[in-house]
C-alpha cells in the first residue's frame, strides 16, 4: 500500500501528468465542472442544475486509478477543493460490508453546502468527516468508511 501510494505521488509530480492535468483544466474552462443536483429520485434518476462557478484551487480527479498514466477524459474530473471532496464523501463505502455511506447526490450535496457554510471553501476531509453516518445502514456497525 505504502509503495503503491508512493508511485502515485511519483506520477503525480511527473512532467507526463503535469502536462496531462493542464490539458484537461484548460478543457474545463478552467472552472469546476460540478453540477448542483436539482432533482434525485430513484426510478426517474438524477437532475442537474447550474454548474459550479469556482476557478479557484482546482483538482483534476481520477474517477478510476485503472487507467493511470494513460487516462482519457472521461476519467478525470476537473474540480474545486469543495466539490473534490464531495466526490470522495458520494464514493464512501461501509469498511466491513462495502455498502455506501449515502444513497443520494442530494444527500452529499447538503453536507458540502453544510461546510462550505461553516468553513468556505477551503475545507479538508477531516472537516467533512462529521457528514458520514455513525454507523452502516446495512450491517449497523461502526468500522468505519473507506473514502
Amino acid at each position: 500500500m505504502a509503495d503503491r501510494r508512493a508511485e502515485y505521488v511519483k506520477y503525480l509530480a511527473s512532467p507526463w501528468w503535469f502536462a496531462r492535468r493542464q490539458r484537461r483544466l484548460l478543457s474545463a474552462g478552467n472552472q469546476c465542472e460540478w453540477k448542483r443536483v436539482v432533482y434525485d429520485h430513484p426510478a426517474e434518476g438524477t437532475l442537474y442544475g447550474d454548474r459550479c462557478t469556482v476557478t479557484a484551487r482546482l483538482e483534476v480527479h481520477h474517477k478510476t486509478y485503472a487507467t493511470l498514466g494513460r487516462e482519457a477524459d472521461d476519467d478525470l474530473d476537473v474540480l474545486c477543493n469543495a466539490h473534490h471532496i464531495a466526490s470522495h464523501l458520494a464514493s464512501a463505502s461501509c469498511k466491513l460490508c462495502g455498502e455506501p455511506a449515502f444513497y443520494w447526490e442530494s444527500d452529499v450535496q447538503d453536507c458540502v453546502d453544510g461546510l462550505i457554510e461553516t468553513h468556505g471553501t477551503d475545507f479538508n476531509m477531516d472537516d467533512a468527516s462529521w457528514c458520514l453516518p455513525e454507523n452502516c445502514g446495512n450491517c449497523g456497525q461502526d468500522w468505519g468508511w473507506k473514502l
